[in-house]
């Protein structure tokens, strides 16, 4: 069985392949497969000719929709393709995210000091070094964000409440005994919070591990259409109340 397996959405996300390819050929292990699933880009033929290296580095399939179904359900759809696999981590990722050296080994050293913890989220900063997320707690903001000099601050793991669906790792008996995420409450934004708060009534414990991975641009997977106006439907204060944390 392998380790990892990383599940990526990707809608007109050329302009930043390139470097989130480079990232994982320089610092992931080569033992991890990829599944890319595109939302009806109006620039596939690019994006499947930028995706070329990733394909021969890793085993990577690529899933091109005929229209856009939105983040979170193209993200279930890559979780049920490499679901069969039983791999023992299942990490979705956005196109913007660049990875660090190591990253998978220390994420594995954090997990297992806590083995209760099922989910598990990343110490994001931004590419002009801008703290931009390392976990949260209840319903508020991402912990840490505008933190200037995010080397100094979070930098041990601990459980918490939730991640940002930017990047989180899932173990395969979360997703074998919660599922997936919700698509139909939560199409496109906060399936991240209500995952964790699902899985926390389960048993199973959401963990920040401080390894550094670069968010480049942020809000990478939503839609790049105008006319794809897609309000935030999640108020998060009625559902996190009824969870106890």
């Amino acid at each position: 069985m392998k380790k990892w397996c990383i599940i990526t959405v990707t809608r007109n996300s050329s302009h930043i392949i390139r470097q989130y390819v480079d990232s994982h050929i320089n610092f992931t292990s080569k033992d991890t497969d990829f599944y890319i699933v595109d939302n009806a880009s109006s620039n596939r033929d690019v994006l499947k000719t930028l995706l070329g290296p990733l394909e021969s580095n890793f085993r990577a399939i690529v899933k091109q929709r005929d229209k856009n179904f939105l983040f979170t359900d193209s993200t279930n759809l890559g979780l049920e393709m490499a679901f069969e696999k039983e791999y023992a981590y299942y990490c979705i990722m956005n196109p913007d995210i660049f990875v660090s050296a190591d990253w998978q080994i220390k994420t594995e050293e954090y997990a297992k000091l806590y083995p209760n913890s099922g989910i598990i989220g990343f110490k994001l900063v931004k590419v002009d070094g801008i703290l931009e997320h390392a976990g949260a707690f209840g319903g508020g903001e991402h912990r840490g964000r505008g933190n200037s000099m995010p080397d100094l601050v979070f930098n041990e793991a601990e459980e918490i409440d939730w991640v940002t669906g930017a990047c989180m790792a899932f173990k395969h008996s979360v997703l074998r005994d919660v599922g997936f995420l919700d698509a139909k409450k939560y199409p496109h934004f906060s399936s991240d919070k209500e995952i964790c708060m699902r899985a926390k009534k389960q048993g199973f414990n959401t963990l920040y591990v401080p390894v550094k991975l670069t968010h480049g641009y942020g809000k990478s997977s939503r839609p790049y259409v105008l006319n794809e106006d897609l309000p935030d439907n999640f108020d998060v204060s009625k559902i996190w109340n009824k969870l106890e944390v």
